[in-house]
């Protein structure tokens, strides 16, 4: 938990933020590659199910990335794409 926007800023010196989002320029998640940059590992952040991330987070971040899907549904649920995007990192990042 932070108490300030100061204390999520100062975590930029230490991450390279991910946000997920479906709206924009944004990656997709398949192509997605998580590499290192310049030593800071990365920080997903996915925003409340409903409103996404808030611009001022969206403005901060480094990458956008969207999780593709298909027919009417707007997108999944929050614990479905956190799922889904650590699976991702692990099976690139760590088990590759």
């Amino acid at each position: 938990y932070l108490e300030s926007w100061e204390q999520i800023v100062a975590l930029k010196d230490e991450y390279h933020f991910v946000g997920f989002e479906n709206v924009g320029e944004t990656k997709r998640l398949d192509k997605y590659s998580w590499v290192t940059h310049n030593g800071k590992k990365p920080l997903i952040i996915m925003g409340e199910e409903g409103n996404g991330l808030d611009k001022s987070i969206i403005d901060i971040c480094d990458d956008l990335v969207e999780i593709p899907m298909f027919g009417s549904v707007r997108s999944f649920n929050l614990a479905s794409a956190g799922s889904m995007a650590m699976y991702d990192y692990v099976t690139k990042r760590i088990l590759k």
